[in-house]
């Protein structure tokens, strides 16, 4: 099997921004997919799942063999950037969006009222610390996602790795390795990937931990 999905639960509410504002509402409005429900950026993900696997190695979750896992599968920049990107290494894993399971979407395409549900208005305001009241003109308004179940999808496809890989010997021994192990890594390194989403140091984008399955609850298109 060449796909895996990951579970992400958030426990409280997070915030994956488009980077512009809401006008006179919101300082910050979340990104959408194309049925106008919550979800986090693939590249988001992918970022997120580097970090965790390179915590798992770092805490020696992983076998001497198994090190540098997270540049194998997805991806490392070798040098200082070259214009033509020659200096990139492609990875394994082609990592989707997070978005809502296909049960939930079916739900909110027969009561499109359900949609505003998925939102909620977070305000807060800078305080005074000296007199200890509000500053004027400080406060902020964002526009957070409530407590929800996202999938991700992971794909296997070497087949970019091994034309860079050429006739490396150790490098095409390498792929054969993540095909058989890829799965088992990402599991190992999960219990690592505890928040996602913006302004995760304010206290937004906790993630429950959630053990991965086989993804017959993922999103519309991919369910089993």
């Amino acid at each position: 099997m060449t796909t895996l999905a990951l579970p992400m639960v958030f426990s409280g509410y997070w915030l994956h921004a488009h980077g512009e504002g809401g006008g006179e509402d919101f300082d910050l409005v979340m990104e959408r997919d194309e049925d106008n429900l919550p979800m986090l950026g693939g590249r988001h993900v992918t970022g997120l799942l580097r970090v965790a696997l390179r915590r798992a190695e770092a805490w020696n979750w992983f076998d001497k063999k198994s090190r540098g896992v997270d540049a194998l599968l997805l991806g490392q920049r070798s040098g200082a950037g070259s214009q033509d990107g020659t200096d990139t290494a492609p990875g394994c894993l082609a990592v989707g969006n997070a978005t809502v399971s296909e049960g939930l979407r079916a739900a909110v395409e027969k009561e499109p009222s359900l949609r505003s549900e998925f939102f909620s208005r977070v305000a807060s305001t800078a305080i005074d610390a000296r007199r200890g009241v509000a500053k004027p003109k400080q406060l902020r308004a964002i526009e957070a996602a409530m407590p929800l179940r996202l999938y991700s999808y992971l794909d296997f496809d070497d087949a970019a790795r091994r034309l860079w890989c050429g006739r490396d010997t150790i490098e095409l021994a390498r792929l054969e390795e993540a095909k058989k192990l890829w799965r088992g890594w990402v599991a190992t390194a999960w219990p690592a990937f505890d928040e996602a989403g913006a302004k995760r140091t304010r206290g937004f984008g906790r993630l429950a931990y959630t053990a991965l399955d086989d993804g017959r609850h993922g999103p519309a298109g991919r369910a089993a």
